[in-house]
Formats: structure tokens, C-alpha cells, sequence
């Protein structure tokens, strides 16, 4: 099946619009907090930004998904679903409880502002990992996939929507899983100290600053050195059991395929 057919098959969820916040977190009072109090601190920081609606997790199975998943979709964002960054591609990590070896091939992934409009000209298709786990998704740059003439804009908000494709002709009964992103300028002293510290550094950098998104991708690509802090902001999820795991990568799916 030709992936451009599928356009326009699963229901989108309305963007609403919200007052813009600063966040900033006291870069001396977080490090001196434990490991459990570190990745509390992200999480509260990114309440000052206000809520936003959307789910960051799955609803309830239907239609022709597997029905022996032990967890529905889980977005690793923050509390109240509103996640800062810096960049206009930022890193998305999810737990994926569907795969390739339940026959569950393509997931589905758009992204709309304020207005509720679409950001890109048509969604992105990926393929699922071979099987369930914690995977990242960076989303192509508009430039790549064919902006309307916009980009992610610092100071607006931008809601993504996730869905997995169980099946085409009823896209409602999808499980679908949504977040909003806020796109910030850095500060100088970030700037400053992005510029002289090293990228396995970086994690604590974007942490102290409360950015959600860089903060949180930078301990998975470095997990292994911060241990400790990757299996806390894992058991915040209930999902203990992956620290050990390897990340998964949902690549775009080319129209021919």
C-alpha cells in the first residue's frame, strides 16, 4: 500500500490556545537535589507554563488493535502535556506497546497550531519498531516534508498527534496519543553554556533550564552515564522494566514503500 494514499484516514484533535509563560529553573537549587527531586524539578518547572489539553497517554483498545498490550501509548512529557524546546525538530521519546511482530506496521504523526491548522502539508507515516519498547521520533524539518510556508515559531505553541494504525477504513478506533510543544529562545547564559560544555553534559544544562524535550532526549542518548536518573524518569511512567533496553527509531516511511 502506498503510504500517500493514507492521508487524511484518522481524526485530528482541535489545538486551543493558551497565554505564553516563561519557565526558568534555579540552576544551583536542582543540582544540589537528589536523583528523584532532579527529574521532579522538570516536571513542576514545566507546570509555569500552563496546561494544555491533548493525552499523553492511549485510550482504550479498539477496533482491530492486538488486544494483549500490558500498556497503552505513553508520550514522556511533562504533567501538564506542554513541553518546552529550543528547536523547530525537536526529539519525541514514547512508549510503543504495538510492533511489527503483532502486525501492526504504521503509525501515523501530524502536527497543528494554535489555530488548529496543519503545520505540515500532509502527515508523517512511520514504520513501528520489530518490537514494543521505548522509541524516539524526530519529526523531518518542514523544509524536507513541505511547510505551509511556516515553521515552529518561538513563543507559540504547537500540538502534535500520534496515532497508531490498526486500521485504515476507522481511524477513530486508532490508539492515539497527543502533546503541545513550546518553542522558547534560549537564554545567554544557556547559550553561553551550551557553547562551552560537552553534548553528555548537555542533559543537565537543558534540565537546569527547564527545556523539556532537549532535557529529556539528551539523558536517553546518555543513559548509560546517567543511569541512575534514566531508570527514575523511567519509574515516574511505570516503566521500570525497559531501563536496561535499547531505544528504538521511527524513520519516516518513503511514498513508494
Amino acid at each position: 500500500m502506498k503510504i500517500k494514499s493514507l492521508a487524511g484516514q484518522i481524526l485530528l484533535v482541535s489545538a486551543l490556545t493558551f497565554p505564553l509563560v516563561d519557565s526558568v529553573i534555579n540552576p544551583p537549587q536542582v543540582q544540589a537535589q537528589s536523583v528523584t527531586q532532579r527529574i521532579g524539578s522538570l516536571f513542576s518547572s514545566q507546570k509555569k507554563l500552563g496546561t494544555a489539553s491533548g493525552r499523553s497517554r492511549g485510550g482504550a483498545i479498539r477496533g482491530e488493535c492486538p488486544a494483549a498490550v500490558d500498556k497503552s501509548i505513553i508520550a514522556l512529557g511533562p504533567e501538564n502535556n506542554l513541553g518546552s524546546t529550543l528547536k523547530a525538530d525537536p526529539t519525541l521519546l514514547f512508549y510503543m506497546p504495538y510492533a511489527q511482530s503483532m502486525n501492526v506496521k504504521y503509525g501515523r504523526f501530524v502536527l497543528l497550531d494554535e489555530a488548529g491548522n496543519f503545520v505540515l502539508q500532509q502527515p508523517i507515516f512511520v514504520e513501528l519498531p520489530e518490537n514494543p519498547g521505548i522509541v524516539r521520533f524526530t519529526p523531518p524539518t518542514t523544509e524536507s516534508v513541505g511547510a505551509n510556508e511556516k515553521s515552529i515559531e518561538v513563543g507559540k505553541r504547537y500540538q502534535w498527534v500520534f496515532s497508531v494504525i490498526c486500521n485504515f477504513k476507522q481511524p477513530a478506533g486508532n490508539p492515539t496519543v497527543s502533546g503541545w510543544i513550546q518553542r522558547v529562545a534560549p537564554s545567554p547564559e544557556l547559550e553561553n553554556q551550551l557553547e562551552q560544555e560537552s553534548a553528555d553534559t548537555d542533559y543537565l544544562t537543558y534540565l537546569n533550564h527547564g527545556i523539556w524535550y532537549e532535557a529529556i532526549n539528551q539523558l536517553a542518548q546518555n543513559r548509560d552515564a546517567y543511569s541512575e536518573d534514566w531508570a527514575g524518569l523511567l519509574n515516574h511512567y511505570d516503566l521500570s522494566e525497559f531501563t536496561q533496553s535499547s531505544i528504538g527509531e521511527l524513520r519516516p516511511v518513503t511514498a513508494g514503500n
